[in-house]
């Protein structure tokens, strides 16, 4: 699973990261100079505002594979109480 920067290039995006500790955070992007690094094994979600447009920047080529598209998954293989 790749790492990715997130950018917000037009609009407000709202992004919600989960790391596999539990730790939650929310991150506001609405300024294309600034870019926001979700690190592999980080669940996030994302909010758009109507005109938002984003540029993401992976560190590898997309692959299906490489994702977790469930909430429940992310949690039965990344916690750490497992």
């Amino acid at each position: 699973m790749p790492g990715q920067v997130l950018v917000a290039a037009a609009g407000r995006i709202t992004v919600t990261t989960e790391l596999a500790d539990g730790t939650i955070k929310l991150f506001r992007l609405d300024d294309p100079k600034v870019g926001l690094y979700v690190p592999p094994h980080a669940w996030h979600t994302m909010q758009y505002s109507h005109s938002a447009v984003q540029l993401v920047m992976a560190s590898a080529n997309y692959s299906e594979e490489d994702y977790i598209r469930k909430y429940e998954d992310f949690k039965r293989i990344w916690s750490p109480n497992k």
